[in-house]
């Protein structure tokens, strides 16, 4: 299924009975062609090491940027998905630090010289505290630092997934993922079903995604500190449009 067909998964607090198949439910997203894209913009604004992966989940983008010469450590909010990401690393033969904690109030010890957050990271942020966790980001940053973020765009949210019902009925796991509209938010209520031999197991969790539309995430990246470079309509450096369903946000600390 395409983009506009089926919802990527994204990462959020729980991810514990999701964690072991996210690889598997993710098989349409095409990390190659992802990390690709972050490494080119993260060259062309002359992004420094050492960065940070927020979000990192299983560290697939994380890698890539280690192996694109980036010093990079990995950060996310769920231990399991973390143990993965290490285990990933570890067989690549790569040294990378993960570390357990949020965007929102991570504070590294010393002076980043990139920060990205892939994959719909900041639409687990609720509004009010998008600003501080802006913030938090821009005191982690040097001069000159590298904030690239997206986000899964206001159109997608209320038209794509609001009220919708997505499957994925695969040999060893099944998702069914249920999108309730929720003022400023979707909640998706998941469902998944784990091959054990002759028995499944049944995991469920609840995410909650955020809608932040272009002005105002604009608006709080200058309030914020950062410069903005541009918005784009991932997986392009084209201007986003009206039915765009990933916005690109790239921005430096002055």
């Amino acid at each position: 299924m395409t983009e506009r067909e089926r919802p990527k998964i994204a990462r959020g607090a729980a991810y514990t009975g999701l964690a072991d198949c996210y690889d598997i439910l993710s098989y349409d997203c095409d990390y190659e062609e992802w990390s690709q894209y972050l490494v080119e913009l993260l060259k062309s604004m002359n992004a420094r090491s050492p960065g940070v992966d927020a979000g990192c989940g299983t560290g697939r983008l994380t890698l890539a940027l280690k192996r694109a010469g980036y010093s990079v450590s990995g950060l996310d909010v769920s231990e399991y998905m973390l143990g993965l990401a290490a285990a990933r690393a570890a067989e690549a033969g790569q040294r990378i630090l993960f570390i357990r904690g949020g965007i929102e109030s991570f504070k590294p010890p010393g002076k980043l010289g990139f920060v990205t957050a892939a994959n719909d990271v900041f639409n687990y942020i609720e509004p009010k505290k998008l600003l501080p966790a802006l913030r938090s980001v821009n005191r982690a940053l040097k001069k000159g630092g590298v904030l690239l973020f997206d986000v899964s765009s206001e159109y997608k949210l209320r038209q794509v997934f609001a009220e919708n019902v997505f499957y994925d009925d695969g040999e060893d796991v099944t998702l069914l993922w249920r999108n309730i509209q929720e003022s400023e938010r979707v909640r998706a209520a998941l469902t998944i079903f784990s091959s054990e031999g002759e028995l499944y197991s049944r995991a469920d969790e609840t995410h909650f995604l955020y809608v932040h539309t272009r002005s105002e995430i604009e608006a709080a990246l200058t309030a914020a500190g950062f410069e903005l470079v541009g918005c784009y309509a991932f997986p392009t450096l084209g201007a986003p449009v009206a039915d765009s369903l990933r916005l690109q946000f790239a921005a430096v600390k002055p």
